[in-house]
């Protein structure tokens, strides 16, 4: 039987000077800084979500010492004004929230994908999902392993929030054989890795855009589109690839970055016979 010996999810290891929420059934993962000088001098934003996955969203804005100023809660399908910063507002969708400011630009300073250093009137990012994650224990052809009684070696499951730190472990249950780790064994929780698959930012003002994974390395497609048609695609983006900083005709600027971290919901120990 396979015990979970080596097997954990933890929060992310995260960058020092981050307000992280104190309610520990709120998962913190995305903080943002205001440039403007004045009255929003360094003010921050962190983002958090229930740890059950609900998509529910918690916005917390700070003073640049991580003083608390303001909370709110964004269900599903919610939009709320700041009252922190002026003409600013908040949104979540589907698994999916955003800022919009008028009177403000923001940079990241933490998110489970990297992005880039330049200030953005718009930001959005996709809300932490909890992923189920399975690890396997095969022979070379695939095929699941069995112990020195002859029984199958279970597949061992966890669960964990895009963004979270794992470690997986293999099985040291059978005789004359040993385990090759995959490079996925422990690693940081992501939602990629199904081919087609797309992922859409809407942002509330008629821009839209939208990523597709075309690759098992990550490579993605990506579109812009505003009030329903499309004004420039990309059709390999790598997850290595610096932003693309692209300007509409009213001057807009958005960053296309692809958000691909490597697929962690399946993960295979392969065993061989020692001396093949």
């Amino acid at each position: 039987s396979v015990t979970n010996t080596g097997f954990s999810v933890s929060d992310p290891d995260y960058p020092s000077g981050m307000w992280i929420d104190p309610d520990k059934s709120h998962y913190s993962y995305e903080w943002l800084q205001a440039k403007i000088k004045g009255k929003n001098d360094g003010n921050q934003i962190v983002f958090s979500t229930n740890r059950t996955g609900d998509g529910i969203v918690y916005v917390t804005e700070l003073s640049a010492s991580n003083k608390v100023l303001k909370h709110y809660t964004l269900n599903q399908h919610t939009q709320v004004p700041s009252a922190v910063f002026d003409r600013t507002m908040y949104y979540n969708d589907v698994y999916y929230e955003m800022v919009n400011s008028l009177s403000n630009t923001f940079v990241t300073k933490y998110r489970a994908s990297k992005f880039d250093n330049d200030y953005y009137n718009t930001l959005a990012y996709f809300v932490p999902k909890l992923i189920t994650q399975t690890t396997y224990y095969v022979d070379k052809d695939g095929k699941q392993i069995t112990d020195n009684n002859g029984n199958p070696v279970a597949a061992y499951t966890q669960k964990g929030l895009v963004g979270q730190n794992y470690t997986t472990s293999d099985v040291k249950v059978i005789n004359g054989y040993y385990a090759t780790a995959p490079a996925n064994s422990n690693g940081v929780m992501s939602p990629y890795g199904e081919i087609g698959a797309s992922y859409v930012k809407d942002f509330h003002n008629g821009v839209v855009i939208t990523y597709t994974q075309t690759g098992s390395d990550g490579t993605m497609s990506a579109s812009i589109a505003q009030n329903g048609s499309v004004r420039r695609t990309w059709t390999s983006l790598k997850p290595s690839d610096t932003t693309i900083m692209h300007i509409l005709h009213n001057g807009d600027r958005y960053g296309i970055k692809n958000p691909y971290i490597p697929q962690t919901s399946d993960i295979k120990y392969v065993y061989n016979k020692l001396g093949n």
